[in-house]
């Protein structure tokens, strides 16, 4: 089987700088790889050089940029589809090269709606019999382009019933049409790290200190604000408490990151600077330490998470996950068994939950197994993949 994954025009893959949509394609694609499937990868590239390497024998990356587009080529429509005239010329080329190179395309997966359109017209283009699946990774505004793309697929995959749901009410898509396929995480490489927590501990002096953490784009539907707002409660209890922030400030363009300037300056007009780390955005391979130096991960998104990657990680390493009750996080998240889930924004309630688990070990230990352990048994990439495959791929 031959299997084409179209990423979005944002960010590479293989992930360099993050993105959930980068990791979710390069982990599939290595799964696949692993189950015999021949994949080919569609990426954006910052290198100047466009290339085509193969990256095993089953997998191959072929990359484009946008360095030069011409203005003409826009599209004023709405940002996510701004270079869309100039992707679909240019992704029709890459699928046919593919085509002509490699041999019939059986599967074409894409996974942003930019980049969603070529498949469309290849597909009228050879005529052929190739299966169209179109994952949605977040909400969408449901404007004519998004509308027009989505009734052409096949198959559209949900990462949460709470997608699949908005999938149907914007784009009126027939339920049977759209599966719920969560995403996964990487057993393998999340998973507790005494080690590495240990280096950490030395190397920013927490020994002994509670540890809480925050990972994620520091931006205002993330809440970090929500969270920060708790520490002066939790302070007062435990007062040699620190906080770990890790992510990008901002999201990945290159605007004025004004929120993160609000944040420091919150934290100043709080009187704990003192008590919190800030340590830049990480690349994937030291996240697992860092997820294993907390004794809680704290997600208080404000805005509705279409699933919530970083709340797998974190109960992947066997940490506790204290969240707002948003989006998908309560697919993932068994309030009391695995995790803790909050009324959205309720900070008193957060600091609340956070302070219980930091006085019983007992119960943060418990937690943190369960949560390894639903992982192991729900979100692995061969499970999620093997779904995949045999419901999707070849359905």
């Amino acid at each position: 089987m031959r299997v084409v994954q179209i990423s979005s025009d944002v960010l590479p893959v293989p992930p360099r700088y993050g993105g959930a949509i980068e990791t979710y394609i390069w982990n599939i694609s290595k799964t696949l790889s692993a189950m015999g499937v021949e994949v080919h990868i569609l990426s954006i590239n910052t290198d100047v050089k466009e290339s085509s390497i193969i990256i095993n024998d089953n997998i191959y990356l072929h990359t484009y940029h946008l360095r030069g587009v011409a203005k003409i080529l826009t599209v004023p429509v709405a940002n996510v589809y701004k270079n869309v005239t100039y992707l679909t010329f240019k992704l029709n080329k890459m699928l046919l090269d593919i085509a002509k190179t490699y041999g019939s395309i059986d599967v074409i997966h894409s996974h942003y709606p930019a980049t969603a359109i070529a498949p469309i017209f290849l597909r009228g283009i050879l005529r052929g019999k190739m299966r169209l699946v179109l994952s949605v990774h977040g909400e969408y505004a449901g404007n004519i382009l998004d509308r027009i793309t989505f009734s052409k697929y096949d198959t559209i995959l949900a990462v949460s019933n709470f997608i699949k749901h908005h999938v149907m009410q914007k784009f009126n898509i027939p339920s049977e049409k759209i599966k719920v396929i969560h995403n996964a995480v990487n057993t393998k490489l999340f998973k507790y790290d005494e080690k590495g927590a240990d280096e950490i501990k030395k190397r920013l002096c927490l020994h002994g200190c509670p540890v809480l953490l925050f990972v994620g784009r520091i931006v205002p539907e993330k809440g970090l604000h929500k969270l920060i707002k708790t520490l002066p409660k939790i302070l007062l209890k435990f007062p040699s408490t620190k906080l770990l922030i890790v992510g990008p400030p901002g999201d990945f363009s290159c605007r004025k990151h004004t929120y993160f300037e609000k944040i420091i300056s919150l934290t100043k007009a709080l009187g704990i600077a003192d008590s919190i780390l800030y340590l830049g955005q990480l690349p994937c391979r030291e996240l697992p330490s860092v997820y294993s130096v907390a004794d809680i991960c704290v997600v208080p998104s404000i805005w509705e998470e279409p699933f919530g990657l970083v709340v797998l990680e974190a109960m992947a390493c066997s940490k506790p996950v204290v969240a707002f009750k948003v989006g998908g996080i309560s697919e993932i998240i068994t309030d009391g068994f695995n995790g803790f889930l909050i009324r959205k924004g309720d900070e008193e309630g957060l600091a609340a939950k956070i302070m219980f688990l930091l006085e019983n070990d007992e119960v943060r230990e418990e937690i943190g197994r369960n949560a390894r352990a639903t992982v192991e048994r729900k979100f692995t990439y061969e499970k999620i993949v093997t779904k995949l495959l045999r419901e999707i791929y070849q359905g």
